[in-house]
C-alpha cells in the first residue's frame, strides 16, 4: 500500500511540475500592461478577447483586447483598487485573476496575468487548450 501511495504522489508531483505546453496549453498572444499595474479583474468575451480592469495609482483603467491580443479601446478613471496574484515560480507570478478563477476562461482557452517579480512588469496572456 505504501508503494502505491508513493507512486501516486510521484506521478502527481511530476504532472504539476510539467510546463503548460506539455499539458496541452499553447500561448496564443501576450499584451503588455504598464509597469506596476495591478490587475483587478478579467472578463472574457467568449470570442477569444478579454476586458481587463487594472490600476496604476491613482488611476484605474479598463481595456478591451480582441482575440488577436490587440487593444481595441481604453477607458481611464480615478479610484483604483488592488488584487494579489496567488501563484509564483522562477521569479514570475501567474494568476487567473483576483476573485473568480473560473471566470477567466472560455470554451477555447484561458487568460493568465504574468508578473515578472524583479521588474514588476505585467502582461495578459491568452492560452489555447490545444
Amino acid at each position: 500500500m505504501k508503494t502505491r501511495t508513493l507512486l501516486l504522489l510521484a506521478v502527481t508531483f511530476i504532472a504539476l511540475a510539467m510546463p503548460l505546453r506539455t499539458l496541452g496549453a499553447t500561448l496564443l498572444w501576450t499584451n503588455e500592461l504598464p509597469v506596476n499595474a495591478t490587475v483587478t479583474d478579467l472578463l472574457p468575451d467568449g470570442q477569444g478577447g478579454v476586458v481587463v480592469c487594472y490600476a496604476v495609482a491613482p488611476t484605474a483603467y479598463v481595456i478591451y483586447l480582441d482575440k488577436t491580443g490587440l487593444q481595441r479601446w481604453l477607458i481611464s478613471f480615478d479610484g483604483a483598487s488592488e488584487a494579489d496574484p496567488f501563484a509564483s515560480a522562477d521569479g514570475v507570478d501567474y494568476s487567473f485573476g483576483p476573485d473568480v478563477p473560473t471566470a477567466n476562461k472560455d470554451a477555447k482557452g484561458f487568460f493568465l496575468i504574468r508578473r515578472v517579480i524583479a521588474t514588476n512588469a505585467r502582461s495578459i496572456q491568452r492560452y489555447s487548450y490545444k
